[in-house]
């Protein structure tokens, strides 16, 4: 029997004995909060926002998201080991992402948290969020804990307000993970600022004596900075704040723009006692937009990302990607989206290693709830056209995370199509 079943059975006897000890008053009185209760519960359910329980002045919300695909990808016949494969079709079903998460306050509304985990396509959980905050006159709030890097907006709503079935390509490859540390956040109607002290780019579930790691494509595995610093400044013009938690802009929906500015500086040295790291310093700038209106939607990011090598000797490199997308909603229920992506690396990588990378987008989302994400069927199609291989980002994408559709290649014109159920609860 799952740990919730026997919560719930256990719930169910206390119910019970409770309710046998009661006079008729009681009962019935009992029975209308509980009729209420099973009410409200099952709305939440309904709009995809979680099964909440509260008692006093604290609450717990329970929550998450399930994504179904089945993928096809395209590719010139590959070879391993000098031998050719049946075939270059490749096809199958899997789970990339299912997450469950309890967000809700102790005590006092003004202090909560959120603890996040996922299970990924091979069926391991591991830890995303895990953060209490501290809220103070309405603005101003404290993060201590794990939490996502929030530089740009499309890597801050992965992968669930994604406008396609994952994210873009170059989000993929920069990504700046998650990291632990302390933030301070503000936030009012129209501006939105966090500043964190923290451990580094993709330090998540990293210990203290982890030492860092300089991987070549500048982003990274296990990184355990000396210091890091991430900042991100927001601006938006009309509409709420959850408002632009997905990309996707409903039918009679007011017109609402957001641009925001995001950094990250971290010094990584030889902390760790086990092993000589690389040492240096590591940068990363974004810059994007994002607007909603009637029926459309559209959003564009550039990123940079740098090393300085420092002690470690060597050349620093400068990457780049660019992201542009944009969807308009051809009916309540059908929205239709297209982008492109671009990775542009330092020339210090080499021959076959820095060669530009573009990906082609274009899909159809269908809402079976209308102006609701709750449930969420997409279909689309990349077309990556230029050779996988000739890019050390995206051979090492294509090596160890098939979310977003890519496989080796040393050939041109790689297509993936993907089809996917998204269950949000």
């Amino acid at each position: 029997m799952s740990q919730t079943r026997v919560l719930v059975s256990l719930a169910g006897a206390a119910i019970s004995a409770t309710t046998l000890a009661g006079t008729p008053d009681q009962d019935r009185a009992y029975a209308a909060e509980l009729k209420a209760d099973s009410l409200n519960k099952s709305s939440a359910l309904e709009s995809g926002s979680g099964l909440s329980a509260a008692e006093g002045d604290s609450k717990v919300v329970l929550g998450g998201f399930t994504q179904f695909r089945y993928t096809m990808n395209f590719r010139d016949d590959p070879s391993t080991g000098g031998l050719p494969h049946q075939s270059g079709f490749t096809n199958g079903f899997d789970a990339p992402t299912t997450r469950l998460q309890a967000t809700g306050n102790v005590m006092s509304k003004d202090f909560t948290f959120k603890v996040e985990g996922n299970f990924n396509n091979s069926g391991e959980f591991g830890l995303l969020d895990a953060f209490s905050r501290w809220n103070f006159d309405g603005a101003s709030s404290v993060i201590i804990g794990q939490f996502q890097n929030p530089l740009w907006r499309e890597w801050s709503m992965y992968p669930k307000g994604s406008l396609a079935a994952d994210t873009s390509v170059v989000t993929q490859v920069f990504n700046p993970g998650y990291t632990q540390g302390v933030a301070y956040n503000y936030r009012n109607d129209a501006w939105n600022f966090l500043i964190a002290a923290d451990d580094g780019l993709q330090s998540g579930n990293t210990p203290y004596t982890t030492g860092s790691s300089d991987v070549t494509t500048n982003q990274g595995t296990s990184n355990e900075a000396n210091i890091g610093v991430s900042a991100r400044v927001e601006f938006k013009g009309g509409g709420d704040w959850k408002l632009f938690d997905d990309f996707s802009g409903w039918r009679g929906q007011e017109t609402a723009w957001l641009i925001g500015l995001g950094g990250h500086w971290e010094n990584d040295g030889n902390t760790s006692a086990n092993s000589v790291q690389f040492q240096g310093q590591q940068y990363m700038l974004a810059l994007d937009a994002q607007v909603e209106g009637n029926g459309w939607n559209a959003y564009g990011a550039f990123i940079w990302s740098g090393n300085s090598p420092g002690s470690g000797g060597g050349d620093g490199v400068n990457n780049y990607g660019v992201v542009l997308q944009g969807g308009y909603m051809f009916t309540d229920n059908v929205e239709g989206f297209i982008g492109w992506n671009g990775i542009f690396l330092d020339g210090a990588y080499g021959q076959g290693n820095d060669d530009n990378f573009n990906t082609g987008l274009v899909g159809v989302n269908f809402y079976p709830f209308a102006k609701s994400s709750a449930v969420k069927f997409t279909t689309d199609l990349q077309w990556f056209w230029n050779p996988v291989n000739d890019n050390v980002a995206t051979r090492s994408l294509a090596a160890t995370n098939n979310n977003v559709g890519l496989l080796p290649s040393s050939e041109d014109n790689e297509v993936a199509i993907r089809f996917q159920l998204q269950v949000s609860f």
